[in-house]
């Protein structure tokens, strides 16, 4: 009789797919354009890619850079120095680290309970629906983290549940609590230095080396998503399911009174001076001595260093706002670790000597052939939405991103505005518990969320940002971005 669990069987079942694929795609017959090597890679990546969707990250990650080299592409230092030395890697480890002083210093709760309990979010019940989703994406970009930022949502949603006598499986409920997911992912990707926009940014440079990436144009046009899609969002849910929302009262009390410690004062001041020198020199001449200084010099990684370093030096009762060592230990590392794989993967699987990307362009220019620059961007954008709804965020941008840079290219388009749509579509993998963390969250609230529940509501809203990030495309194209 086996002793084996159910979760052990799962994960050998997994482990034992996974070599399969790793292993075995090598032998296959080439695929169209595709060369013998593009085929041993290929199978790496996507062998690389069914772990993950499974939730194995860190040892499938690792075995797919040791396979790279045992294969002979590369050597064991070149592959750890193309994974792990990677410049958006450093910018991503730096601003986690950063922001975990954010979340330890209170200043998330404070914030959310804020934006809820203003004046105008007690008006209606719809109001309060809009608090709580710029709540989700306010906090989500401040901390880069949409599982923080959903959690802590849900959290303060259930205390006024009971005030409100809103419960479990109701309507309200259900929207408000889908939306917060889909608000955090939003926000999560709001700014330039999150794990997303950082593997565009570097997926972008790796297909062209003069690709230059503008903060400030990446959150005008992030910002303007937002402003466009919440509001948005909140008036077709309203057309869907006004009736069964309008018996709810909102009771009339004081709007809080944010109470922010030290540690928050200090941690927000920061990361203010920070967000402001991302934006500013971008306005200033090529050769201003500060335009220099902050994007070439510094670049985003070097002030956030700096401001670890000053939230290191600043000791309150004792105790510095940034505990270095705490802050390291409770990074995402199998998130680290995917990122870091993947660049490293696509980085050999995009090469010309693959015939992996002319394989797909072949396959793909049916569809594409003859279109403006905006339709092809919003065909890669439309699919990238759906694909990460099934298969995880990184996975989608790593096989999406390189094959849509190409058409785009050849149609005229902007590889900038590519990557800001690219950044907020294929972070949405809210709809399907395969799609990411939070979607598996959803699905796994059974005792506030049904999964028919989640798919209606999801998918409208989904629809919705679809329809926001073409109207956000067609005004960055407008712009000349």
């Amino acid at each position: 009789m086996s002793t084996l669990s159910h979760q052990d069987k799962r994960f050998y079942i997994v482990l034992l797919i996974t070599l399969a694929i790793m292993l075995g795609m090598g032998f296959l017959p080439p695929i169209g354009q595709i060369t013998p090597d593009g085929m041993r890679v290929l199978g790496i990546f996507i062998g690389c890619i069914f772990a993950w969707v499974f939730g194995e990250v860190v040892w499938s990650s690792i075995l797919g850079i040791v396979l790279l080299t045992l294969f002979g592409y590369g050597t064991m230092a070149e592959n750890f120095t193309s994974a792990y030395s990677n410049p958006n890697v450093s910018l991503l480890i730096s601003s986690l680290v950063f922001c975990y002083a954010i979340e330890k210093s209170g200043l998330l709760g404070e914030i959310s309970r804020w934006i809820v309990g203003m004046k105008w979010a007690q008006k209606s019940p719809w109001m309060l629906v809009l608090a709580f989703y710029i709540a989700a994406l306010v906090v989500a970009a401040l901390v880069v983290n949409f599982i923080l930022a959903t959690i802590l949502l849900w959290s303060v949603f259930y205390e006024l549940a009971k005030e409100i006598k809103v419960k479990p499986f109701e309507t309200y409920s259900n929207i408000v609590l889908c939306g917060i997911t889909v608000a955090a992912c939003m926000g999560q990707s709001l700014v330039p230095y999150s794990s997303i926009p950082t593997t565009t940014r570097s997926l972008a440079m790796q297909f062209d080396e003069a690709f230059v990436f503008n903060t400030a144009n990446y959150l005008m046009l992030t910002i303007l998503l937002a402003v466009i899609s919440l509001p948005l969002i909140m008036l077709v849910l309203r057309l869907c399911f006004g009736k069964k929302v309008s018996q709810i009262v909102i009771p009339k009390k004081d709007p809080y009174k944010m109470n922010l410690n030290t540690e928050s004062k200090v941690s927000l001041s920061l990361l203010i001076i920070i967000i402001v020198l991302l934006i500013v020199p971008n306005f200033l001449p090529a050769d201003n001595a500060i335009r220099v200084m902050c994007n070439n010099n510094l670049s985003s990684t070097g002030m956030f260093m700096i401001g670890a370093i000053i939230l290191m030096l600043i000791h309150v009762k004792g105790k510095p706002v940034l505990d270095i060592a705490e802050g390291l230990a409770n990074l995402p590392w199998p998130l680290f670790l995917l990122c870091s794989a993947a660049l490293c993967i696509s980085d050999y699987m995009t090469a010309d000597e693959m015939g992996v990307v002319p394989t797909i362009v072949s396959l793909l220019n049916p569809l594409i052939e003859g279109k403006s620059a905006f339709a092809v961007t919003m065909i890669f954008v439309a699919i990238g939405l759906i694909m990460t709804n099934f298969i995880n965020d990184f996975a989608t941008l790593m096989i999406l991103f390189p094959i849509a840079a190409e058409f785009v290219l050849d149609a005229g388009g902007s590889i900038m505005v590519l990557a800001i749509m690219i950044s907020q579509a294929t972070v949405q993998g809210c709809l399907m518990p395969s799609g990411s963390m939070v979607g598996a969250m959803l699905h796994g609230n059974s005792t506030w969320l049904k999964p028919k529940q989640i798919f209606i509501t999801v998918g409208i809203i989904e629809c919705v940002v679809l329809v926001a990030l073409m109207i956000v495309t067609l005004i960055g194209r407008t712009l000349g971005i």
